[in-house]
């Protein structure tokens, strides 16, 4: 039996994902059957793997979404290219433009600029009014008599449920110790740029300072450096932490910035690095034996990962070699509860061969390329290889330079065992996902920088 043409087909950008999908389940409330690759049970049937066939052949209309992330991208501009020959064949108006965020006539490509858009840059709900209308005009065919159910359906989570338990296993690290005094420095003079900029990097402080005779307060939990020139002191005074504010500030405040800074400087003084706008800090080259990470994972396996890499972007039959480096990401928080708590976090530094950060767009699609494939497990070896690095391989985090009394200690994260699992693979397993493990057993053989070059 010949099947009909029957279906919306929906173009669009990733970057437009949020109104496709609020349209796709719209349309197939009202009764169409929508192709839509991110709602699957929105069509009559399964969505289709051959694109051209289900457009030539399967579909009644095509919706292109156009806005300023879909105009130039391949697939879209592809799939409206299909859609515009086909309405010339049939001498109908087979594709139906969408104007989704105000897209002027000059930044539309010459297929595009002399169509009649249904806009929907002001209004979600009179866009939908007015391409409702169009359907109807042309007597678009619905065909899903359980449109709203199957909208319904969409927002249930593709997941299975398990009753053999799993271990939570969080990024978040209770600090369980941190002195019970800070230190206030009145200084004869305020530091200069240079300095201060290099004084921060070896002595977590917390300046002070009125309007216009620089910082010449310093709150600290740390003795100075022993080089530092203690000349420039002229006073110190000891502050005991169970007073809400310190010396005009709310004591939280101050602990926080504290604690946050005593970490980094941790991290520094391991041999970390930071940018020059000292906004990330990242895992240089050298630092560790070939750039690899040893810990303990989660099943309480002895492995690693890389800290650093390389990879190679081919554009144009060019190839240009790239790095990529692991970076801790620092946060200090009180809302969980009413005592200190580290969240560690991990992210990707992308540079070139001098070691100074890509141009954001360059370095964004870089990074999605090398953590496209990347889930819970390969984000959770991250963060654990990451915490043991700076705990030095103990259970503990212990910063005790110079501390007035009492030293910072971070203890192991938050975890607990739970009587129901979630079943996350199952989609990716019926999808046919290919995840790629980068992290390896500490005996197994060949695992090198080469295997990570594309």
């Amino acid at each position: 039996m010949t099947k009909k043409a029957d279906h919306l087909f929906i173009s669009y950008a990733g970057e437009d994902w949020v109104f496709a999908e609020w349209l796709a389940r719209k349309l197939a409330s009202e009764g169409y059957a929508v192709w839509f690759d991110r709602l699957k049970l929105l069509g009559g049937e399964s969505y289709p793997k051959d694109i051209d066939y289900a457009i030539k052949k399967r579909t009644f209309r095509l919706l292109a979404l156009l806005s300023r992330s879909s105009i130039d991208k391949p697939n879209p501009r592809k799939e409206r290219t299909l859609a515009l020959n086909i309405a010339r064949e049939e001498e109908i108006d087979f594709l139906i433009p969408l104007n989704v965020d105000g897209l002027s006539a000059t930044e539309l490509d010459w297929m595009t600029n002399d169509l009649t858009f249904i806009p929907f840059h002001r209004s979600w709900h009179q866009g939908l009014q007015q391409l409702q209308k169009k359907l109807n005009s042309i007597e678009a065919p619905k065909t899903l008599e359980d449109g709203r159910q199957r909208s319904l359906q969409s927002y249930e989570p593709k997941v299975k449920l398990n009753e053999e338990g799993e271990q939570l296993i969080s990024n978040i690290c209770p600090i369980v110790s941190l002195p019970s005094q800070v230190y206030k420095y009145t200084l004869r003079k305020s530091l200069s740029r240079l300095d201060k900029s290099e004084l921060q990097s070896r002595w977590a402080y917390v300046s002070r300072g009125s309007r216009g005779r620089g910082h010449k307060e310093l709150l600290a939990f740390q003795l100075p450096p022993v080089d530092f020139d203690m000349a420039l002191i002229a006073n110190r005074d000891v502050y005991s932490l169970d007073r809400k504010r310190l010396d005009g500030m709310p004591t939280n405040h101050v602990i926080s910035a504290l604690l946050h800074k005593s970490i980094r400087n941790e991290f520094l003084r391991l041999g970390c690095k930071e940018t020059s706008d000292a906004r990330v800090l990242y895992f240089p080259a050298g630092i560790l034996k070939q750039n690899r990470i040893e810990f303990r994972n989660y099943t309480g396996r002895n492995t690693y990962v890389f800290a650093t890499g390389t990879r190679k972007y081919t554009r144009q039959g060019e190839a240009t070699t790239y790095y990529y480096h692991l970076c801790p990401v620092i946060r200090i928080r009180q809302d969980l509860s009413q005592s200190f708590m580290l969240q560690l976090g991990t992210r990707l530094h992308i540079a070139d061969s001098h070691g100074d950060p890509l141009p954001p767009r360059s370095a964004l699609s870089r990074r999605k390329r090398i953590a496209k494939s990347w889930f819970n497990h390969q984000w959770l070896s991250r963060f654990l290889a990451i915490r043991s690095f700076l705990a030095r391989g103990s259970d503990n985090i212990v910063i005790d330079d110079r501390m007035g009394d009492t030293p910072i200690v971070v203890g192991p994260m938050l975890q607990s065992a739970i009587p129901v699992g979630i079943g996350e693979l199952s989609e990716q397993d019926e999808d046919s996902i290919d995840v790629t493990d980068n992290e390896f057993d500490e005996d197994k053989e060949g695992a090198d920088d080469e295997s990570y070059v594309d």
